[in-house]
């Protein structure tokens, strides 16, 4: 009877340990659209080690977090990164110079795996490799891996030998496999990518998932740089893939969504605002995927704030950066990146598909400024939504209150790269007429409409007033729409005019004139990434083709753009550097800082919605018109 109890008994724990065997407990942590987001920020100047503050993000702070859950579990954790790691603040600029912060810190926190954003080709693909090179690739592969399975080069391109089609990674019990998309509209979006391109992603994904079952991964993550609604398309279409790790739209989602196939997909914001944490369970017998959170209470979610130490090993790494950084700025500024360089009783903040203050802020900033160093008149600035990367937020720390530092100001505008190498995108002079001020301007309604706000335009020198619905026409017994403004005498505008007054725009009545559809040159500044968009707008609609123009008004072709970037003493003048000196232009408060004119405390009414009748209602009208005309007559006839 003892010896019976004894086999049963182990055979009890036996059965156990099968069981337990067959279920894999893994832990996935995952960021996305990082943004160069190496120090805490928002605002930068607020950040204290030994002080409570409110800044948010940080590499040091990120590692600290990892290394904590890491140590915590018994299980394996991974960590992944959804892309757009570079741009976004002054540290991307060293990529200018054949270093990558952002990946060597990565590396040293822990990441498994990457994937490539569209904010990777900012300064181009020549770069990009050779940031990667320097940072240790290929052989870096097998600690951190690169993925981008519908990333294209020609044969003998260097990238080949660094990014992986896919990757397979091997845990105890579980095979995991790791493909990595960028999004159709991520592509859009990339400065420079050539002479790389990017397939299909789902068709890419297809191919990619067929590799792995071939090579019998347990499960399938797919690192997408696409955004959530891409996401649920590649679910959709590909519903062998069991998890998207996603990026590329910000969005905070604050519980996974699964899809009807059971695809899990999750994202994280942007700026390491957040970590997040999916606990999961594989269980071998049945192929099933859980999801623990649910039952242990761990936040899909964690903040990265100032409750979370600083991890002393990755700070000093980060100190480096800095010293780097500021060499690389001071030649241009005379300033270091902590430095204050202005006060403001205010902050400047983007607002989706509206006019802002810091819009208007940016945009004067490059009209006035690039006035001043030309000696000639600039009628119009542009610039858009897309480029503005956060705001220009004062401190709020009592030793900190009110003052904004170099790196909160430059945070905004320092995206992109110039012909010369440098980063920032460069400015660009050119000229177009009145007729196409008005086409400029129906041109972004439609962008913004059709892609969202990254399109929405700010202007300095220009004020109009659209009806927004008036943008599309529905064309009758086809069921579909096409822009207005393709149609004569059509379209949102309903008028625009000219601000012919000096220095910031006022809100008098006489300041103002009328643009008439006419060919009146007009003076534009923009810059090289916008200018860019100008020959595709003419593919797409060569009825609102715009032509840069030389101030006689000879067109030039994209060929010589290059001849357009303004230049000073030899050097190509960049969006960040106008809106410093700009910034130090202001008047100067009792520290001595320039402090921000309150004129920039909120809009001026530079941009503004009205009602006009609705073009949906012309051909209603027109029948309208045309049956009045037979009663009349009918009538007429009728009373002869």
């Amino acid at each position: 009877m003892k010896k019976l109890l004894i086999a049963v008994l182990v055979s009890l724990i036996l059965l156990q340990s099968s069981a337990a065997a067959d279920t894999v407990n893994f832990t996935v942590l995952h960021t996305n659209d990082e943004h160069s987001a190496i120090i805490p920020y928002s605002p930068a100047i607020d950040f204290s080690e030994s002080a409570k503050d409110p800044t948010i993000g940080g590499f040091a702070r990120l590692s600290t977090l990892v290394k904590s859950i890491r140590a915590e579990r018994s299980e394996e954790v991974i960590l992944i990164s959804a892309g757009d790691f570079t741009g976004g603040s002054p540290f991307s600029w060293l990529v200018t110079e054949g270093e990558s912060p952002e990946i060597a810190l990565m590396q040293k926190i822990g990441y498994n795996v990457i994937t490539l954003g569209n904010h990777e080709f900012d300064y181009g693909a020549e770069k990009l490799v050779v940031s990667l090179l320097n940072a240790g690739y290929p052989k870096a592969n097998e600690k951190t891996a690169i993925v981008s399975t519908n990333l294209v080069a020609p044969a003998g391109h260097p990238i080949n030998g660094i990014v992986k089609k896919y990757f397979v990674l091997e845990l105890e019990n579980l095979k995991l496999g790791f493909i990595g998309l960028l999004g159709k509209d991520a592509k859009t979006k990339a400065y420079s990518y050539e002479p790389l391109d990017f397939e299909d992603p789902i068709k890419s994904a297809k191919q990619a998932v067929e590799d792995l079952k071939k090579e019998g991964v347990d499960l399938i993550i797919a690192v997408t740089h696409s955004g959530v609604s891409e996401d649920l398309k590649l679910a959709e279409a590909v519903p062998e893939i069991d998890i998207i790790v996603g990026g590329h739209s910000h969005t905070v989602i604050e519980e996974p969504v699964i899809t009807s196939d059971g695809t899990v997909i999750v994202q994280a914001g942007d700026g390491l605002k957040y970590i997040g944490v999916l606990e999961l369970s594989y269980d071998r017998d049945s192929g099933k995927l859980k999801i623990r959170n649910y039952e242990t209470g761990t936040p899909f979610l964690i903040e990265i704030n100032d409750e979370i130490p600083i991890d002393p090993e990755i700070n000093a790494a980060i100190s480096d950066y800095i010293k780097k950084v500021n060499a690389m700025i001071y030649n241009k500024t005379g300033r270091n990146i902590s430095d204050p360089i202005a006060s403001a009783d205010f902050a400047l903040t983007t607002r989706t598909f509206q006019e802002s203050n810091i819009g208007n802020f940016i945009t004067d900033a490059m009209r006035l400024v690039v006035e001043e160093k030309t000696g000639k008149r600039v009628d119009f600035a542009v610039f858009a939504n897309g480029e503005i990367r956060g705001n220009i937020t004062p401190g709020t720390m009592e030793y900190s209150k009110g003052k904004i530092s170099l790196y909160d100001l430059l945070l905004p505008v320092s995206l992109g790269v110039g012909d010369d190498g440098s980063p920032g995108y460069s400015l660009v002079s050119f000229y177009i007429t009145g007729e196409e001020v008005y086409r400029v301007l129906e041109i972004t309604i439609l962008l913004h409409q059709h892609y969202g706000d990254d399109y929405f335009v700010q202007f300095s020198g220009l004020r109009y007033y659209y009806n927004p619905q008036n943008a599309f026409i529905e064309i009758p017994f086809v069921d579909k729409k096409i822009p207005s403004a393709m149609l004569p005498n059509l379209g949102s505008v309903v008028k625009a005019e000219r601000y012919k007054g000096t220095g910031k725009q006022t809100l008098n009545e006489e300041d103002y004139e009328v643009i008439e559809r006419d060919g009146r040159l007009y003076r534009v500044v923009t810059d090289s990434y916008i200018l860019s968009f100008l020959p595709k707008i003419a593919e797409v609609l060569p009825q609102l083709t715009v032509v840069p123009k030389d101030e006689r008004g000879n067109p030039i072709p994209p060929d010589d753009y290059k001849n357009l970037v303004l230049k000073v003493n030899g050097e190509e003048l960049k969006v960040w550097q106008v809106v410093v000196e700009y910034t130090l232009s202001q008047p100067v408060d009792e520290e001595g800082l320039p402090h921000i004119d309150d004129y920039y405390q909120k809009p001026t009414g530079r941009i503004n919605v009205v009602w006009s009748f609705p073009i949906a209602g012309y051909p209603l009208a027109a029948i309208i018109a045309i049956v009045a005309v037979v009663l009349y007559f009918k009538v007429v006839r009728g009373r002869k």
